[in-house]
């Protein structure tokens, strides 16, 4: 065998193998593209345990798929898990730092982060969560869930961290020209909390008069009903609880809420039914756990 021979021979099985390897490549994108949209599905039938174990093998086979990343992190925010999420969701921003979406989940999981922190933690936070919201509308100035972040934000935010009453309605008038049913009820919060009753009255009325009847917006009847408990129209509340309840009925919240119209209007019995119904669905939900715990005391008494 001459020299050439032996060259030939030895890297005969290399070119086997690269052949090989480009022959499964298209198998491989494949089996990357069905894992992925397995992954998302799980995420729409609220799954997110099971779509994070899946994303995290994607990302293992690659690190720098942002959108793997993304879904992990959006998954740990829904489940209250907002270190886990900002860390996921950072590594997102670092591969692909022009996703308004992604700014904005890591938005929320700082929000989340400063609601179970301290005072001066939130202080910390709170530009955190301004930049992000910020970044969003710069990136998309469609992107109507940024600008109701940015509205909630300038809203509950202490003036000395950025909160700012007067930027909040000019970022509502924006919502309201994007999305009039969630416009007016950024206008309906931002009233109340100025006192201004009358006029926040008129704004979740005109929101009633054009809402879509779907679970999508469910939400919408929650932040009316503590509206008009806080003004102590008892029945008036119970009323928009339990139109919330018919839409998502397998929504602990929405019971939990009901309860609590019911146990303002001296209804402990039923009180105690929805509280107990709202941990039936979710025995990890500690308003209502607190709230059956204290309202059995009370009966008892």
């Amino acid at each position: 065998m001459n020299l050439i021979d032996i060259k030939q021979s030895k890297f005969k099985p290399m070119i086997i193998i690269k052949i090989f390897i480009i022959m499964l490549l298209p198998y491989y994108f494949l089996f990357a593209s069905v894992s992925f949209n397995e992954g998302v599905k799980l995420i729409k039938n609220k799954q997110y345990k099971k779509a994070i174990n899946l994303f995290e093998e994607i990302v293992k086979n690659d690190e720098k798929n942002d959108s793997a990343l993304y879904y992990i992190g959006y998954s740990w925010v829904i489940q209250n898990d907002h270190d886990k999420a900002i860390d996921y969701l950072e590594k997102a921003i670092e591969i692909d730092n022009k996703n308004a979406k992604y700014h904005f989940w890591l938005g929320q999981a700082f929000g989340q982060k400063a609601q179970n922190s301290n005072p001066f933690k939130q202080a910390w936070i709170a530009p955190k969560i301004l930049k992000e919201f910020e970044k969003t509308v710069e990136l998309d100035p469609e992107f109507v869930d940024g600008y109701i972040g940015l509205c909630n934000f300038y809203l509950q935010a202490p003036s000395i961290v950025g909160g700012d009453v007067k930027k909040a309605k000019v970022k509502a008038k924006t919502v309201v020209d994007l999305d009039e049913f969630q416009g007016r009820i950024i206008l309906a919060a931002i009233y109340n909390k100025e006192k201004q009753i009358d006029s926040a009255r008129i704004q979740y009325g005109i929101a009633e008069k054009s809402f879509i009847d779907s679970t999508h917006h469910y939400g919408f009847f929650n932040a009316y009903g503590y509206f008009l408990l806080n003004l102590k129209e008892f029945d008036k509340a119970i009323e928009k609880f339990n139109k919330q309840v018919q839409l998502a009925p397998d929504v602990a919240n929405t019971h939990d809420s009901l309860g609590d119209g019911y146990k303002a209007a001296g209804k402990l019995e039923l009180a105690l039914q929805e509280y107990k119904i709202a941990i039936d669905l979710d025995p990890n939900f500690k308003a209502s756990q607190k709230n059956y715990k204290d309202l059995c005391k009370k009966m008892k008494k």
